[in-house]
């Protein structure tokens, strides 16, 4: 099977258009000998000859020319084609990109990733809100939300990555109170309206109850001792002061989504950046789904 460098059909169909390799060397910008030499080489890797060489009449196309000149027209298109894609493609990758997620005590994957993407893409921007609501990237609050959710907004598409395990922790003094027996232990619940959660009512009916508005306070607050927690065992497993209370009932966890808006899913920037965390945060789906606690040691001292 014959082979050719692809590169030479540029010179093949600018000497049709031009008449004449000086002609075509003249447009392309290089040497008149350049261009002989390389349809030479396409001529021979093809094994035909492609022009007859006249100095009154210019370069004619042979038998041979005319055969392969709707294809090489076709190819050229298709490469132009390419390059203004990948030319579109590179201009996308600049510009803003706008990421919430919820107001986590360790970031570190998320951190991981858009610092890799930053190293990656310079031109592009970065704002990274932390949030309990989810913002309305309708109206540009955000190009990518990190959510856990069990009914993501119909104008936003995504991925679903996995459900969220939970699990009660506590520090290693209330946990051992928990396994004498104690029951009237401290709950650290949210402030958002007054009915206290089932894994409270179930598990700890005379529970005194702390209220907070902040997830990194609620985690500060049970590494100190302060009470009991309900958290995500994604970021709870990794605490190195943190242990899981082998309690009854617990209310099964959402799901956990990256999301976009549909206007802005095919955005260049958009769409690598939303990869990157889908497949940073699957990579740690046993940890997400309480699957690692026993299966690895803990990996932060707080």
């Amino acid at each position: 099977m014959h082979k050719f460098n692809w590169d030479y059909i540029r010179y093949f169909l600018a000497v049709v258009a031009e008449g004449s390799a000086t002609q075509a060397a003249h447009t392309l910008g290089v040497n008149q000998s350049t261009v002989s030499r390389r349809l030479t080489s396409l001529e021979e890797e093809l094994g035909a000859r492609l022009f007859e060489r006249s100095t009154s009449r210019g370069w004619v196309l042979t038998a041979a020319g005319e055969r392969i000149l709707s294809a090489a027209e076709q190819m050229s298109d298709k490469a132009h084609h390419l390059e203004r894609m990948v030319m579109k493609n590179n201009a996308e990758m600049k510009g803003l990109i706008r990421v919430t997620t919820a107001d986590l005590p360790n970031m570190d994957l998320l951190l991981e990733v858009i610092e890799e993407f930053c190293k990656k893409y310079p031109e592009v921007d970065m704002q990274f809100t932390t949030t309990n609501e989810l913002l309305d990237l309708s109206i540009g609050d955000a190009d990518v939300a990190i959510r856990a959710t069990n009914q993501p907004p119909e104008n936003l598409v995504g991925k679903r990555i996995g459900q969220v395990k939970f699990s009660v922790y506590a520090n290693r003094e209330l946990l051992e109170a928990y396994e004498r027996g104690v029951r009237d232990l401290t709950c650290i619940i949210w402030t958002d309206g007054e009915q206290v959660p089932d894994w409270v009512k179930y598990n700890f009916p005379d529970a005194k109850l702390l209220r907070v508005n902040s997830a990194r306070i609620a985690f500060e607050m049970a590494k100190r001792g302060m009470g009991l927690v309900l958290y995500a065992c994604a970021w709870g497993d990794l605490s190195a002061k943190l242990y899981r209370v082998p309690v009854e009932l617990i209310e099964d966890g959402p799901d956990l989504w990256v999301l976009t808006h549909v206007d802005v899913r095919t955005t260049a920037r958009v769409r690598r950046f939303r990869d990157a965390v889908v497949t940073a945060l699957e990579s740690s789906l046993d940890n997400l789904e309480g699957r690692a606690e026993i299966q690895r040691p803990k990996l932060i001292n707080g």
